[in-house]
């Protein structure tokens, strides 16, 4: 089959590690890719990617977009074309208006997103549409007005081959790196430095913290933080609470590396569609503590869920981890099984590529 994986940017990213995990097991098993996106970060091995102006609805970039995805889609064949943001999806839609009509597959990577007249006349959700989680399912049934019949449910997935447990020197010779004191238990954030992570949640529940259990533990952050507004005011926040000693940031880093050093992973999200970070550590072996955003039902009896902003509830969950670190350790096992038979991205791939058949 000869895909077209078409994005706003492939970028370190939960998007843009979904592209790249699909994309890398469609050409291992012998299929065709090409990626057409405005900006790629992650330049995948073995997979040609095509630089496109930037995804809008500037005219003259539309124009241009539209002459080089009619190239592309001619000179490879292509049969199908997976969008992956909604800016991308409008592209197709007038591809679509102009030219032959070519199968479109479009994935929803939230669990919801603001909507206004405007954005549902561009809105395009392709001949078939995949929900990463029941939640973002539930949206584009109620929200989006999808027909259940073009919605399929596939769950993201992760390589669990670049997830192999760190050994003991590799595991001191990160901490080293990092400054992680070998005596804390070591909590990880890890993804994105943004607002909708919600970090600050997790700043206001360690500030309710008592000083013994506060003086045992140190949060390990993943995650860009060059040019990065929201962490540099999420440091002043930090220090505003005299927290800045419980606080390290790593920038961004191979998953394997922070989680392998992690005793356990918190997700204090505002918003999530399907979180990578959760079939991760998952997948690790880590236990996960997590807000009750997109993803959460499709896990909620292998993880601890907590709703966004309830600092009482996220606070107990960290005193009880704190103090009984056995019990999280069982769940984390559980779990790790559930995952390997639901959240990789041979399943992923799988599924997908079973979407791409049916049309």
């Amino acid at each position: 089959m000869n895909i077209l994986i078409l994005a706003d940017e492939v970028a370190f990213t939960g998007v843009g590690n979904y592209i790249r995990f699909l994309a890398t097991k469609f050409v291992s098993q012998g299929d065709c890719v090409v990626i057409a996106t405005a900006k790629d970060d992650l330049h995948i091995d073995g997979v040609e990617t095509i630089l496109l102006k930037n995804i809008n609805i500037n005219p003259f970039n539309m124009f241009s977009n539209l002459r080089k995805l009619r190239t592309i889609i001619k000179k490879h064949s292509i049969d199908i074309v997976h969008v992956n943001h909604r800016m991308s999806a409008f592209v197709m839609k007038m591809y679509n208006s102009f030219f032959s009509h070519i199968p479109v597959v479009w994935t929803s990577h939230l669990s919801e997103f603001p909507m206004n007249f405007v954005k549902k006349i561009m809105g395009y959700y392709g001949d078939k549409s995949i929900a990463i989680s029941t939640e973002s399912k539930r949206f584009m049934l109620d929200v989006l007005g999808i027909s259940d019949e073009k919605i399929e449910l596939v769950y993201n997935g992760v390589d669990e081959r670049e997830l192999l447990s760190l050994n003991a020197s590799e595991k001191i010779a990160l901490k080293t790196k990092w400054g992680v004191p070998f005596d804390k238990i070591v909590m990880a954030v890890h993804g994105r430095i943004a607002y909708s992570k919600g970090v600050d949640f997790l700043v206001d529940t360690l500030e309710k913290l008592d000083s013994d259990r506060l003086n045992k533990i140190v949060i390990v952050c993943s995650g860009q933080f060059e040019n990065n507004a929201y962490y540099d005011q999420l440091i002043n926040y930090i220090k505003s609470k005299n927290l800045q000693d419980k606080f390290i940031f790593t920038g961004w880093c191979k998953t394997r590396d922070i989680l392998g050093i992690a005793d356990i992973m918190l997700q204090p999200s505002r918003i999530e569609g399907f979180p990578l970070a959760d079939a991760e550590a998952f997948l690790m072996g880590v236990p996960v503590i997590r807000t009750m955003e997109g993803g959460y039902l499709d896990m909620k009896n292998i993880c601890i869920g907590v709703p966004f902003g309830d600092v009482d509830i996220l606070l107990n969950h960290i005193i009880d981890f704190i103090d009984n670190p056995k019990v999280y350790s069982d769940m984390a096992s559980y779990a790790q099984k559930e995952a390997f038979e639901k959240f990789t991205s041979d399943v992923m791939s799988k599924q997908t590529y079973g979407v791409y058949l049916s049309l």
